[in-house]
C-alpha cells in the first residue's frame, strides 16, 4: 500500500508540471488526495477498527458505545447490534409496504424523468480559458473574444419560399443580398438601416456591424 500510494501520488505531481491551468488543479488535488488517503489509513483507520474491536469485545452498543450491554457471555454470542435490529424490525417492514414501495418508485422515477430533462441543458466540457497555458495567444484570444464580442446568439430572419421566388434569377438575388450591386431596398440592406437607426437613436448598449447581413438560403428558405 505505501509503494502504490507513493507512486500514485509522484505521478500525479509530476503532472502538475503542466502549464496548463486545469490540469495542474487536478494533478494537485488527487496527489494530495492520495498522500492524505495513506496517511489516515495507516493511522486513524487503524486506531478506529482496534477502538471498534474493543468496544465489541466489551459487549457495547455500535450506536450508543458508552452504554453496555448484557454481561451473559450467551447474550453476547447471540444478540444482534442495535443497528442491525433498527433495519430488522423497522426499516425494512416499513419500506415493504405496499404503499411506500409504490412512493418509493413514483418518487425515482419523477426524479429519472427530471434527470433526463435537466440533462440537455448540462454544459459539456470545461471553460476553453482553463485548458490553456497562462502566457498561450490563444488564451489572449478568448479573453478577447468574451469581452468585446459577448453579444449573445446569433438573429435569424427567415424568408420562406411561399411565393415561388427564383433565387437563382440575379433580380431576386438582388433583393435579398445586403453585398456590392445590390438593391439599396434590399432585404439585407433595410436590416442594416433599420441597425443603424436604432444606434442613432441612443441606445448605447448596441454595438455597431462591422459587416451588413451575411444571407444563406437553401432550396425552401432565405437565412439572413
Amino acid at each position: 500500500m505505501f509503494l502504490t500510494s507513493v507512486s500514485e501520488s509522484v505521478c500525479f505531481f509530476l503532472g502538475a508540471l503542466s502549464d496548463m491551468p486545469a490540469v495542474r488543479a487536478f494533478a494537485l488535488y488527487a496527489g494530495a488526495a492520495l498522500l492524505v488517503d495513506f496517511l489516515l489509513q495507516v493511522t486513524c483507520f487503524v486506531a478506529l477498527f482496534a477502538l471498534d474491536t474493543r468496544r465489541q469485545l466489551s459487549n457495547r452498543y455500535d450506536i450508543l458505545c458508552c452504554v453496555s450491554g448484557s454481561k451473559d457471555s450467551d447474550a453476547r454470542e447471540a444478540g444482534d447490534g442495535a443497528l442491525y435490529n433498527l433495519f430488522r424490525y423497522v426499516y425494512v417492514p416499513f419500506l415493504m409496504k405496499r404503499e411506500v414501495r409504490a412512493s418509493v418508485m413514483i418518487i425515482f422515477f419523477a426524479w429519472l424523468c427530471s434527470s433526463v430533462a435537466v440533462a440537455p441543458h448540462i454544459e459539456i466540457g470545461l471553460d476553453q480559458e482553463l485548458s490553456m497555458p497562462q502566457d498561450s495567444f490563444q488564451l489572449k484570444y478568448f479573453q478577447h473574444l468574451n469581452q468585446y464580442l459577448n453579444i449573445g446568439p446569433p438573429v435569424y430572419f427567415v424568408v420562406t419560399d411561399h411565393e415561388g421566388l427564383d433565387y437563382s434569377d440575379r433580380d431576386v438575388q438582388n433583393l435579398m443580398c445586403g453585398t456590392r450591386y445590390c438593391k439599396n431596398d434590399s432585404v439585407a440592406m433595410q436590416l442594416y438601416s433599420g441597425e443603424l437607426h436604432l444606434l442613432t437613436s441612443g441606445r448605447p448598449r448596441l454595438r455597431p456591424r462591422e459587416t451588413l447581413p451575411l444571407p444563406y438560403h437553401t432550396p425552401t428558405q432565405l437565412y439572413l
